[in-house]
């Protein structure tokens, strides 16, 4: 009965994670709406084949000087505590070795899709390592305090948490793919499509 309970209470705790994870990057998403960044874009996979992608929480452009920019932005929800340098466990991509911290998995989905530029982005704050080894990558990192302040500029009320807690999410969001590669045969099209349908549909 006790390891049933606490099966039941790991997964009410994972649930909530995610929720709030979703909730905090439709509100990031919504926020660089209202900053009129170009081509926000929420839950994007980068496809250079129907098995090897990148998911990204947001995406967006930054034109400057006539030049188009792209931003990856992970987003990090975290009730009290710092989002941390260590990854909880280790991970492997497709095509990429073993990696075991925050920065190098953002700096490896950058160099993957060829972006411009990745942001972490937290309510909360970073560890020490975070901020010492993030810059080193060429990584920016933003807080909840400038978060709060930007939340105000561009005329929100209150706090970002109440803010963030408003979000309304649904369990099967929707999602943008990109594909990497656009130049490839008509088969590997409709294998690439096959396999994007059996993915959506759960099977």
């Amino acid at each position: 009965m006790q390891n049933e309970q606490r099966s039941t209470l790991a997964q009410r705790k994972a649930k909530e994670e995610r929720t709030n994870g979703l909730r905090f990057e439709l509100w990031l998403a919504e926020l660089l709406r209202q900053k009129e960044y170009l081509n926000v874009l929420h839950h994007v996979e980068f496809h250079r084949s129907p098995d090897c992608f990148r998911e990204v929480d947001v995406s967006y452009n930054v034109l400057n000087n006539e030049k188009l920019y792209h931003v990856l932005v992970e987003a990090k929800y975290r009730k009290s505590w710092p989002v941390q340098y260590a990854l909880r466990k280790r991970k492997r991509k497709n095509g990429s070795s073993e990696i075991f911290n925050l920065v190098d998995e953002v700096a490896e989905r950058q160099q993957f899709v060829g972006a411009d530029l990745s942001i972490i982005v937290t309510n909360s704050t970073f560890d020490e390592q975070m901020q010492e080894e993030a810059p080193k990558k060429g990584i920016k990192l933003v807080d909840g305090s400038w978060l709060q302040s930007t939340y105000e500029r561009y005329g929100g009320k209150g706090s970002i948490e109440d803010s963030i807690a408003s979000v309304e999410v649904h369990e099967k969001g929707h999602k943008n793919v990109i594909y990497l590669n656009p130049v490839v045969s008509a088969t590997t099209a409709q294998v690439y499509m096959k396999k994007m349908i059996h993915h959506y549909a759960g099977e």
